[in-house]
């Protein structure tokens, strides 16, 4: 699918979370939506990491606590999406995580906690406030304490975003295994 021509201030956005018998119908726009995002710098993916994630996002739908939300423009193709899950203890990111934040903030952090796992907004669509409305129906009416996420270490443009929506740094040079590229380890208090 090809994006569509630049957005400006008078199209029609809808955001809303899918219903679970939705995700299936959404996921060609949501991997467009990835391609046309991560292929850029700073991230640099290669369309096989745009296949990996494909297989990622149908993998991450069977998670507890799946929510995915959706853009879409007046022709109802997709223009962002943000998802996220339950955090479980003994999956590998939790494993990672909890080594890394140590003991007690992992109890604080990783316990009741949502893991904001993605959110992605096309070029085509930035700056119009998609990526705010995404980020707070995705985490609209959680009953859990705390969400958790990571992304590209500090000066980016995605921490300056998550900063600004209330998010702290847990942990700067997080490092995924194989990986060299450092991340940001960022949490966000759902009780305040």
């Amino acid at each position: 699918m090809d994006m569509p021509r630049n957005l400006d201030q008078r199209t029609t956005i809808s955001v809303r979370l899918l219903a679970n018998g939705e995700v299936s119908q959404a996921t060609p726009g949501i991997i467009d939506v990835y391609r046309a995002t991560f292929t850029e710098p700073p991230w640099d993916e290669t369309e096989g990491d745009v296949w990996s994630f494909g297989e990622r996002f149908a993998y991450h739908a069977q998670r507890d606590g799946f929510r995915c939300a959706v853009a879409c423009d007046g022709d109802a193709q997709v223009v962002g999406f943000a998802y996220g899950y339950g955090v479980a203890s003994g999956e590998w990111w939790y494993d990672l995580a909890q080594r890394t934040l140590g003991t007690v903030a992992a109890g604080r952090w990783l316990e009741d906690a949502l893991e904001f796992v993605e959110l992605a907004v096309a070029p085509t669509a930035r700056r119009c406030g998609i990526g705010g409305r995404l980020h707070d129906v995705l985490l609209a009416g959680l009953s859990l304490r705390t969400a958790v996420l990571t992304t590209l270490d500090e000066g980016t443009a995605a921490t300056r975003f998550y900063r600004n929506r209330g998010w702290i740094t847990l942990v700067e040079g997080f490092v995924y295994p194989g990986s060299e590229k450092g991340c940001v380890l960022m949490g966000l208090d759902l009780d305040a």
